[in-house]
């Protein structure tokens, strides 16, 4: 859990938790893979966004140049 990165759910700030693996699959392939974009999909309100932005956090402050872009360039809800 990393406390450091809040998500407000409902008006309530909630710790980014439960997606140790993800950030580490992620990881592995920047290391792997450096010159392509990542896209990822699922369905609505699973965490897409929330991870992203964390990571996006996670990979600049390990030295990486890394940017979020939302494709609809529809502002948080």
């Amino acid at each position: 859990m990393d406390c450091s990165f809040k998500v407000n759910i409902a008006g309530v700030e909630v710790c980014f938790s439960d997606r140790v693996y993800e950030v580490h699959v992620l990881s592995e392939w920047i290391n792997k893979s450096k010159l392509y974009p990542i896209a990822v999909y699922g369905p609505e309100g699973c965490g897409k966004t929330t991870l992203f932005k964390y990571f996006t956090r996670r990979m600049r402050e390990e030295g990486y140049t890394s940017i979020y872009v939302n494709a609809l360039g529809v502002r948080g809800r």
